[in-house]
């Protein structure tokens, strides 16, 4: 949490000393820079005087004649630590000035030696940093609490306290640190005998439990008689043994005050309520409650919950955390009314269950506009389902329409949309019995694909007569004309279908209007998208798409029969078809050709 650069002032003509301090690492959260001085002092030296100012450790080798007098002042640090290198060919240092220095290093030196003495030295830094740091965590913490904190030891001295403390009894820390219960307290003989009897006989049963104990307490303290919820708890040693106690209390003398603030509070709730304390038993209650009950409250106080619960309302069983039991009531009037009940623990500041809030919401009138509410509900869910099979015929004369539409330009596109609309109908079917596809386990899905299958050459329509009819084969330009066909179709869909249908398969006679003719392989169009990137829907077109295309005849070929037709679907398998629907397709020969008889279009 904390890092410390300390600045070593080293003051010595000795290499070894300064390559043995050098080599001493620094510890953790700590950095080391040597400031040398290798030439010799003299006590008005400006150069080590300036050096001083920085050092948070001095290393003086020096003679002992060269030792400034109140060295401690040239220092700005707080606490420098000094050391002196002593050795006996010079001397040794008066006993007056040795009070200057934390060590004292004796030569003859050795690196080991000198490694040693520096390394216990930082360590005793640190050690004083990290207890430094430990009490600014116990002093912020303590003091950041409103409750009165306090440690002693066991001849019942004050160690320390937290400023609520200092602020009740009027006295510092300081003033406090060292004192007993008497002083802090400013008791006179009568009180010290039996307030302090009080406080250590509470101490001695947290000590002989070794454990943390609760006690309700009374103390005279500067403004009167004082009455605390007091914890105390044992404070152990490294070795298990007790040195001291510390206690944490709460000034409850203001309870009475408190428990009139909150009846005012409770009878302005315009809910029945009541309150229950930690046995058990009521409390408290509101007007509200009493109105409906027709009971009179002083006639509860003190009553128990459960049982009047379960006498009044039916309820054997206390209620969960945020669980609600709603119950019938009738009125001393006649009058049944709905409550809704439910029960929320109360903590203390020390999270010990000390009670519960009840209500007893009155729902009758929110209950009978429910009612209403879902009453007209369902006859709008009614008139909706309705308008929406309307919604859903005209729709589907759109589409009917839109098929309509091509096929009057183009008689053969449209019998090819009947076609492809009645292989994708049979093979949707088969593949949904096999269990392989994921999305076709969903109904609504399946639906959406067989409708949007008329859709699929819907871009044709953009497409200029004199490409569309050609009786013979595209130029390279030509073909790029064509192949736009995909895109318009999706823009077209996109113009139409986007807000008049809903969003699912709005999304499905797009995806197959665009990708019908990309390739399982990748060299498809318009994208050029490859495998499962391909919508499943223009994965199932691609396959009824060419089927038709080979058995129909065209201006430009002959029709292919179905054998030399499923030669194909099984050689490109793979290849420009999803080898598992070109597998299922092929499958269902027989099927395929029933429908290929067929008049009606499947929509």
């Amino acid at each position: 949490m904390y890092f410390c650069k300390l600045n070593i002032l080293v003051c010595s003509i000795d290499s070894l000393l300064v390559q043995a301090l050098r080599s001493v690492k620094p510890l953790e959260r700590f950095e080391h820079r040597f400031i040398l001085l290798s030439h010799e002092i003299t006590p008005d030296d400006f150069e080590f005087i300036d050096a001083c100012v920085d050092a948070d450790i001095l290393i003086l080798d020096a003679e002992p004649n060269q030792i400034p007098a109140q060295m401690r002042n040239l220092c700005a640090g707080p606490q420098p630590y000094f050391v002196y290198c002593e050795r006996p060919e010079r001397g040794m240092l008066p006993e007056k000035d040795l009070c200057q220095f934390n060590q004292v290093w004796t030569a003859p030196f050795t690196s080991a030696r000198l490694c040693f003495s520096f390394s216990k030295l930082l360590e005793h830094i640190k050690l004083q940093q990290d207890l430094c740091l430990e009490k600014t965590w116990l002093d912020t913490t303590i003091d950041s609490v409103p409750d009165l904190i306090w440690f002693k030891d066991l001849r019942g001295s004050h160690l320390e306290v937290n400023q609520s403390f200092c602020k009740l009894v009027s006295k510092t820390k300081e003033q406090c640190r060292g004192r007993g219960h008497y002083y802090i307290w400013d008791m006179n003989p009568d009180e010290y005998s039996k307030g302090e009897y009080v406080c250590l006989e509470s101490e001695e049963v947290v000590i002989k439990a070794r454990k943390t104990c609760v006690f309700d307490e009374t103390i005279k303290g500067p403004k009167g008689m004082l009455k605390f919820k007091t914890y105390k708890s044992p404070i152990f040693d490294q070795n298990g043994k007790i040195i001291g106690t510390m206690g944490v209390a709460r000034d409850v003398s203001n309870f009475q005050q408190l428990a009139d603030e909150l009846r005012i509070v409770l009878n302005s709730i315009p809910t029945a309520a009541l309150m229950v304390d930690a046995a058990g038993n009521i409390i408290m209650l509101n007007k509200e409650l009493m109105n409906i009950i027709h009971a009179d409250a002083i006639q509860l106080i003190g009553t128990p919950y459960a049982a009047w619960k379960k006498e009044i309302f039916h309820v054997d069983r206390p209620l969960q955390v945020n669980e609600k039991v709603r119950v019938t009531y009738e009125k001393y009037d006649g009058t049944a009314v709905q409550l809704e009940i439910c029960e929320e623990p109360i903590y203390d500041v020390f999270q010990q269950l000390s009670g519960y809030f009840c209500l007893f919401r009155d729902v009758t009138e929110h209950l009978n506009h429910l009612n209403l509410l879902m009453h007209y509900q369902k006859h709008l869910e009614a008139d909706v389902e309705i308008k929406t099979d309307q919604i859903r015929v005209m729709q589907q004369q759109v589409l009917i329409s839109f098929a309509d539409l091509i096929n009057s330009r183009d008689n053969i596109t449209g019998s090819h949309i009947k076609n492809t609309s009645k292989y994708v109908h049979v093979l949707v079917n088969e593949m949904r019995s096999q269990h392989v596809f994921p999305e076709l386990e969903d109904d609504t899905y399946c639906t959406n694909v067989i409708r949007s299958a008329p859709m699929h050459d819907m871009g044709k329509i953009a497409i200029p007569d004199v490409i569309l009819n050609k009786p013979g084969k595209f130029t390279a330009e030509e073909y790029e004309i064509m192949k736009q066909h995909s895109i318009m179709g999706g823009e077209i869909l996109e113009r139409v279908l986007k807000g008049m249908e809903n969003l699912d398969y709005y999304q499905i006679a797009r995806d197959m209007a665009i990708y019908h003719h990309e390739k399982w392989d990748g060299t498809g169009y318009p994208y050029g998208k490859k495998g499962t990137d391909i919508p499943l829907c223009a994965r199932i077109m691609a396959v009824a798409d060419v089927f038709d295309a080979l058995v129909s005849q065209r201006p430009y070929k002959k029709a292919f029969s179905i054998d030399q037709a499923f030669d194909i679907i099984r050689h490109d398998s793979g290849i420009h078809f999803d080898p598992q629907i070109a597998m299922t397709f092929l499958s269902m020969r027989d099927a395929i050709e029933v429908v290929m008889d067929e008049d009606d279009v499947l929509l």
